[in-house]
């Protein structure tokens, strides 16, 4: 195969390092040949991965997982291509409207795990509606302390996901 001909390109629109371009054809050789899928379906996962680097730790990992889905959304489309449908199991169908949903999900795991344990659990403690008090009292936290943490945990998140600068670096350059 040709892999000279895939392009590989981050969100920016720069070619991707040849370590990482390896690392993903290596994975896209190994899902292609371990499936009887069509080949494009992983070849455009492969390319939503390299979109992705910025923000992914485990790329051998996240790359694998994306391109099974990718695989197996390119089984179920065939299958779905040649059934006939029937009007009355027209309500049966699955929906896939959320085609991205394991990608997204491992690419919000590979964002948590990115943050220290301690902003990690504070976040998600924040997230699931407990009050700053209460966190802090259950985690034998400073009063207020909890909402900084939380405070800067998502300022990292917004950073690392949109690429924002970092705002401590541009007020110590003045």
């Amino acid at each position: 195969m040709a892999w000279d001909a895939i392009k590989l390109h981050t969100e920016d629109g720069l070619p991707v390092s040849k370590t990482d371009r390896e690392t993903i054809l290596d994975v896209a050789e190994q899902v292609i040949l371990g499936s009887e899928h069509d080949p494009k379906y992983v070849f455009r996962a492969a390319q939503r991965v390299s979109r992705n680097l910025h923000l992914i730790e485990s790329l051998r990992g996240y790359a694998k997982r994306a391109m099974i889905a990718a695989g197996d959304r390119a089984a179920r489309d065939q299958k779905l291509k040649d059934k006939p449908v029937r009007r009355r199991e027209m309500d049966q169908l699955p929906d896939l409207s959320h085609r991205d949903d394991i990608e997204n999900r491992v690419l919000i795991r590979e964002l948590l795990e990115s943050l220290p344990a301690l902003d990690r659990e504070i976040l998600l403690r924040k997230v699931s509606g407990e009050t700053g008090p209460d966190i802090d009292r259950e985690m034998n936290l400073k009063p207020r302390t909890s909402e900084s943490r939380f405070r800067a945990a998502k300022t990292a998140l917004q950073q690392i996901f949109f690429k924002t600068p970092d705002i401590d670096k541009r007020s110590r350059a003045r």
